[in-house]
């Protein structure tokens, strides 16, 4: 896969990864590597997503693990829960919107 995350500077994050197992629609895990200009990794991750209904509602458990991190990486791994936290808050306000 190739995400291109788009900064508030504007400026382009390159991302790429690999799908390693999926069985919708419960789980998904992939490896996503933030890129440099050069194309060499600064940062590897591999994350877990899965889902599950609990009384009625949807538990989501995510779980991300480091595999490979340059100096520069120390910045990206620091922001990585608000980034998550922002993205599912997002994600929740949309499927509120469509309900």
């Amino acid at each position: 896969m190739h995400i291109v995350m788009r900064g508030p500077d504007r400026v382009d994050y390159m991302n790429k990864g690999v799908i390693r197992s999926i069985s919708p629609p419960a789980h998904l895990e992939f490896t996503v590597a933030l890129k440099e200009p050069d194309g060499s990794d600064r940062l590897e991750n591999l994350t877990t997503l899965s889902l599950e209904e609990v009384e009625g509602f949807t538990r989501l458990r995510l779980h991300v693990r480091v595999l490979k991190e340059t100096a520069a990486a120390h910045e990206n791994i620091a922001g990585m829960e608000a980034g998550w936290n922002e993205s599912i808050d997002r994600l929740v306000s949309q499927l509120a919107a469509n309900s």
